[in-house]
């Protein structure tokens, strides 16, 4: 079991919300997953990436599904799946 990142605390400044795997535990039973996903807005991206690789994380390559994602430096936590979305 791995501790879940304090986004909160990283995205202080930026709007985004929980989605994916572990977004559906308040409405499903618990499913393995080896990363975190979250939406943002577009015009919040590079906030976002800088302030990731503030917090210590190493930014990686897009996804098919996602923007970017933010891999802990330690490589013991979760990874974080950055989707970016135009739309209010």
């Amino acid at each position: 079991m791995q501790q879940l990142p304090d986004l909160s605390r990283i995205l202080h400044h930026i709007g985004w919300a929980l989605i994916g795997a572990i977004a559906l535990r308040t409405y499903a039973p618990e499913r393995l997953t080896q990363d975190v996903d979250i939406i943002i807005h577009a015009r919040d991206e590079q906030v976002a990436r800088a302030a990731f690789t503030a917090a210590d994380n190493r930014i990686g390559n897009s996804l098919p599904i996602s923007r970017f994602t933010a891999h802990p430096q330690d490589e013991t936590g979760y990874s974080i799946d950055v989707l970016v979305l135009s739309e209010p």
